[in-house]
């Protein structure tokens, strides 16, 4: 029952980082720690939504533009900070399943 545990709160935690509204430009992408790049074809970047916002930044030198950096680093830390709780939610879950499978109905 271990493996089935750490297994699900694996992913729970990667469940955790996937944003319903995506990546912006790109909303098919739903993954905030890892992605395609949109500046490489061929590559991928961690923290795609950053990249994409930073790169844009640069190019246009605002203050709504980097505001738009910094609200792509709140997305991801708001996904960090909720991690812990999502998987304590499967963990119990799995923990409710084995109580009632070990129940004998004899």
């Amino acid at each position: 029952m271990r493996v089935r545990e750490l297994n699900d709160r694996l992913m729970m935690a990667e469940r955790a980082f996937a944003d319903p509204d995506g990546l912006f430009g790109r909303s098919w992408y739903k993954h905030l720690i890892y992605g395609p790049s949109k500046h490489n074809d061929y590559g991928s970047k961690s923290f795609p939504g950053i990249d994409d916002a930073i790169e844009e930044a640069k190019k246009l030198s605002t203050s709504d533009s980097w505001h738009s950096v910094q609200h792509e680093i709140w997305r991801v830390s708001r996904a960090v900070k909720h991690m812990p709780h999502k998987c304590s939610v499967a963990n119990s879950h799995n923990k409710a399943k084995s109580f009632m499978y070990s129940i004998n109905f004899s």
